[in-house]
């Protein structure tokens, strides 16, 4: 639960914030071959301490870096329809891995 990750994230003396949430079956960090319970997020200078304290706690997790949008706009359909072009555009760069529409995360 939320309270024991914050009490184990202050025990390995991080400062920055950090949260519990239900996976999004869309999300940035959901993956076929795991089994994910819940999504921890943190800072991402704070990740390595984070997952340390978890797997030292008895959690097996993984580590992950993601970007998490802090504000949403709303969007017009043309608008709608040229940031579609643009990830079209990202998803053929070979160097990208991931793009997230962020359509059905938090």
């Amino acid at each position: 639960d939320e309270e024991a990750l914050l009490d184990l994230a202050i025990e390995a003396e991080c400062e920055g914030d950090v949260s519990v949430m239900p996976p999004d079956p869309d999300g940035p960090w959901s993956d076929d071959e795991e089994k994910i319970k819940c999504v921890v997020l943190t800072e991402v200078g704070e990740l390595g301490a984070v997952q340390g304290a978890l797997a030292e706690a008895g959690y097996e997790c993984s580590g992950r870096l993601v970007n998490v949008p802090m504000t949403t706009v709303e969007c017009s359909d043309e608008d709608m329809e040229l940031n579609f072009a643009v990830i079209d555009k990202l998803d053929e760069l070979d160097d990208v891995d991931l793009v997230d529409l962020g359509l059905g995360g938090p």
